[in-house]
């Protein structure tokens, strides 16, 4: 696993990549629901809860398959200045 953080314009951005089988990219926005997993000792509430974080800060995620294999998330923060409070 790989976790990189970047900033780019007014966000930051963390990235995490794994070297795994990926992810079925047909049940993506399924992914984010709760109770939604694909695990069977899964409870579906990891990536629902982290989307509803990120909402909540007016960040995004988002997921996508690594050509390599595995699966990558990016999280994105937006970076608040000062003088918009």
């Amino acid at each position: 696993m790989t976790v990189v953080v970047d900033s780019r314009d007014n966000e930051i951005e963390i990235s995490i990549h794994d070297e795994g089988t990926g992810v079925d990219l047909t049940n993506l926005e399924q992914y984010f629901q709760v109770f939604y997993t694909t695990k069977e000792s899964g409870t579906g509430l990891g990536l629902a809860h982290a989307a509803r974080v990120m909402e909540d800060m007016k960040g995004r995620v988002e997921v996508s398959n690594n050509l390599a294999g595995g699966a990558s998330f990016y999280f994105y923060f937006p970076i608040l200045l000062a003088n918009t409070f």
